[in-house]
């Protein structure tokens, strides 16, 4: 008998596939492992769940007319990886996975996908939109670090005195110049503060980040829309929690109004 985790495998197991077995194991709890390091194991059950949940409520239902959502979602993979479709038989058999698993994949994306366009409707898209304005508004900067108060406030007066770039400041200094363009609600509360007050190009007082000092220029604001696929997919994530909240708060009222017998922590669904 073999238990490993979340294996379990009991019977009398040929050598190869036994192998084969172990390779598997070893190779699952690396990926679990750096998938808990990374801090992104926590997304991808989430999104697991929700494409589970979608093929639940439309796949059974309605599998019959998810066979061109089916084909869709294929032609966005071949498209996002770029594979043939020998090359795509040929990693499934690397994965130890058949044509019949991939085809379950696209089924539950395109449930999936579906359950979105049913929740994420024109109308509360805008809404949301309007109440996720600012932290949605898109920001561009342009930042070094520095190790000390001292030398960032100098940094500071060098560039508001337009006496050299930030690029070869940070080069004097042996920093690096960075530009990044980022949501505004993605930034700490005191970055959020100083550039929502700041104009485009203005040189922002040095901010703490641990140990060292960030000096920043504001390039741009962009304030956001529904034409941008990644204030969509913020708007979609949004909705989608909102959804399963309400669905949380349903069922506890439902819980209670039943008596508390049926009310134990094991009993309530955790929403994403």
């Amino acid at each position: 008998m073999f238990t490993g985790g979340v294996f379990a495998v009991t019977g009398n197991i040929p050598d190869p596939e036994w192998a084969r077995i172990q390779k598997i194991a070893g190779a699952l709890h690396e990926l679990l492992a750096s998938l808990a390091q990374a801090g992104r194991f926590d997304r991808h059950v989430t999104d697991l769940s929700w494409r589970l949940a979608a093929l639940l409520e439309n796949g059974k239902a309605l599998a019959v007319s998810l066979t061109e959502e089916e084909q869709f979602e294929r032609s966005r993979f071949f498209e996002r990886m770029g594979y043939t479709e020998t090359e795509l038989m040929d990693a499934l058999e690397r994965l130890g996975r058949d044509p019949q698993w991939f085809t379950s994949c696209l089924q539950m994306e395109a449930a999936y996908r579906r359950a979105c366009d049913k929740l994420l409707t024109d109308e509360q898209r805008a809404r949301l939109l309007t109440a996720l304005r600012l932290p949605l508004t898109r920001i561009e900067v342009e930042s070094m670090m520095l190790q000390s108060a001292d030398a960032a406030s100098e940094a500071v007066l060098c560039l508001r005195e337009n006496e050299t770039s930030m690029s070869e400041l940070a080069r004097e200094c042996d920093s690096a110049c960075e530009r990044r363009r980022v949501f505004l609600g993605d930034c700490s509360e005191e970055m959020q503060q100083a550039l929502l007050s700041a104009s485009p190009e203005e040189i922002l007082a040095p901010q703490r980040d641990e140990e060292a000092f960030v000096v920043c220029r504001l390039i741009s604001k962009t304030e956001p829309t529904l034409h941008d696929d990644e204030v969509i997919g913020r708007l979609q994530t949004g909705l989608q929690r909102n959804q399963r909240r309400r669905d949380r708060e349903r069922y506890l009222t439902m819980q209670t109004a039943m008596g508390p017998r049926s009310t134990t922590v094991a009993n309530i669904p955790r929403c994403g």
